[in-house]
């Protein structure tokens, strides 16, 4: 399943940076009340799950991420 294709606020949602550093990057996507957040961890260590408003249902987790930490080049998508 491609969850971009299935997901209106990834499709058209407003692009909010809810923060941004050397190594992570989050996103906020919202559309027709509908709100998804993307963390990126672009660096070549682990990090904690930083603190966001919404920990729902996982769409997306690449290199073994979960709901507590984002591993090296690791990627999460959350609704």
């Amino acid at each position: 399943m491609n969850v971009r294709q299935t997901n209106g606020a990834l499709l058209w949602g407003d692009l909010a940076i809810v923060e941004t550093n050397d190594d992570a990057l989050i996103i906020r996507r919202e559309y027709d009340g509908d709100v998804i957040h993307c963390i990126f961890n672009f660096g070549d260590k682990e990090i904690a799950m930083p603190k966001i408003n919404s920990l729902g249902e996982i769409l997306f987790a690449a290199n073994g991420a979960n709901q507590n930490t984002i591993p090296a080049l690791g990627a999460l998508i959350i609704k």
